[in-house]
């Protein structure tokens, strides 16, 4: 997974906020992800949380260095707007304590969050004062290389750009609700050949 990251990252530069993006294109070019994709440990998980058959609704990867910045995007706390979605994180460097870890406050899965936009589902600091008080201290997903890191993104959750460089691959699964999932690409041949059929459904292979 690393080398094969690497890979991809090389060829690109970074953005205006010191992030390299690689989209969705990367499985069909990499065995290996097109195998974490559908690890049975994973998509078990997921499928067991969610309480139907799911479906690979969306992947990416992630380079962010270290960015000095004010509150926004995904730097806030917010929820990902699609209700019951699980998402995984790979992290292919460590993520120390302090570093740039994603926040969660614990059992917000749970809340019925009332949206129109994009903006309403995002928080201040101060609108989350009542979140802290009622739900407690935020879990921090740190740990080295190798670490993966799972939840729901209808929990309250936020990123932040404090420390080292953080390479992730991030997949995301839902029961395939319109609306939540998004075009994805063949996987590598080389790992299609040795899916179930369970993983062909999960990749979306007819």
């Amino acid at each position: 997974l690393k080398s094969d990251f690497e890979r991809f990252a090389s060829a690109k530069e970074l953005d205006k906020y010191k992030n390299i993006t690689l989209d969705r294109e990367i499985l069909a070019s990499s065995e290996a992800f097109s195998r974490a994709a559908v690890d049975p440990c994973l998509t078990g998980l997921a499928e067991y949380y969610i309480g139907k058959k799911i479906v690979l609704a969306a992947l990416e990867g992630r380079r962010s260095e270290r960015f000095v910045t004010p509150d926004y995007g995904n730097q806030m706390w917010h929820h990902d707007a699609k209700r019951k979605q699980v998402k995984v994180f790979i992290l292919l460097t460590e993520v120390p304590p302090g570093g740039q870890h994603t926040d969660l406050l614990p059992r917000t899965h749970k809340i019925w969050h009332e949206f129109s936009q994009y903006e309403d589902s995002r928080y201040t600091r101060d609108e989350m004062k009542e979140y802290f008080t009622k739900y407690g201290e935020p879990i921090h997903s740190v740990g080295p290389a190798g670490t993966v890191c799972v939840f729901d993104t209808n929990a309250l959750h936020r990123g932040n750009r404090n420390g080292p460089r953080r390479d992730a691959l991030i997949f995301y699964y839902t029961a395939g609700r319109r609306g939540t999932i998004f075009p994805v690409p063949k996987p590598h041949p080389d790992a299609v050949k040795d899916y179930s059929p369970r993983q062909r459904e999960i990749a979306r292979l007819r």
